[in-house]
């Protein structure tokens, strides 16, 4: 039986005024308790990474150290909560908006943000065999491995704004680039789940007195009604549902090979 072993990482204490969260450490939390709890994962196996210890080095490292530990028959899973944003697409064109999507880390600066194409040439290293699953509850992060809601005064969109230069350099690009290093979904080592669409915000907000991520709670309320065996594609069916029902203008999402699509959750390939 492989190990299985999990990186959760949630900021909430972002430098800056008016750039804080309050759910994202909640929300890596609560992912760590639903492995330990639903998906026989130890706690020991996993790591726990929040705010100020969440910088680019820390986040990159660990998750390093997640894909050359991965073996044959391991299951792994990241997750990253917090900040979301884009810059312009550098390099060979890969991107077909001119964007490349980016994670941001503690630092919050625009020359140390975690971009797609720093997350797609590490997993690319994944061997064949490995179960691994990519979460992340940020805005634009449909896309993000691959190369606030109308009425809802308390939600707070989980956005970092470009500057105005980097913003007018991506206006200037052509929509219509080929996805020259973009990956196809067949061709993905990793299962994807993302809060949103790689054009949309992703919102938090309080449910029952608690600050979370829109997407990670109606994931966990999910599972509720799922039942044992429950695949990913039923899941994210199920919390795509549950999160448009609620009012949230956000479209979770599921990118990967069909096949993994239909595993039960976190379950070996």
């Amino acid at each position: 039986m492989g190990a299985r072993r999990a990186v959760c990482i949630g900021i909430d204490d972002y430098p800056g005024e008016g750039m804080d969260l309050a759910g994202c450490a909640n929300d890596a939390r609560a992912w760590a308790r639903l492995l330990v709890g639903g998906f026989g994962f130890r706690r020991r196996d996993i790591r726990l990474i929040l705010d100020r210890e969440a910088s680019r080095d820390e986040i990159l490292a660990a998750l390093d150290g997640l894909v050359a530990g991965a073996r044959p028959g391991d299951v792994c899973a990241f997750v990253f909560s917090g900040h979301g944003t884009w810059v312009p697409d550098a390099g060979v064109p890969d991107e077909s908006d001119g964007r490349d999507e980016a994670l941001v880390p503690r630092e919050a600066g625009f020359d140390r943000l975690i971009l797609d194409d720093d997350l797609r040439r590490r997993l690319d290293r994944l061997p064949d065999g490995v179960s691994f699953t990519f979460i992340s509850d940020s805005c634009y992060s449909g896309t993000v491995t691959r190369i606030a809601p109308a009425g809802r005064t308390g939600a707070a969109i989980r956005f970092l704004p470009p500057p105005p230069g980097i913003r007018a350099r991506v206006a200037e690009r052509s929509p219509l680039k080929r996805r020259i290093l973009a990956r196809r979904e067949e061709e993905m080592t990793e299962l994807l789940l993302a809060a949103a669409a790689a054009d949309e915000p992703a919102a938090e907000d309080d449910f029952g007195g608690t600050r979370r991520g829109v997407f990670s709670h109606f994931a966990a309320r999910a599972l509720e009604d799922a039942g044992p065996g429950v695949t990913y594609a039923e899941w994210m069916a199920r919390v795509a549902d549950r999160v448009a029902a609620a009012g949230y203008a956000q479209r979770p999402q599921l990118e990967g090979p069909a096949a993994a699509k239909r595993r039960p959750l976190f379950s070996p390939c």
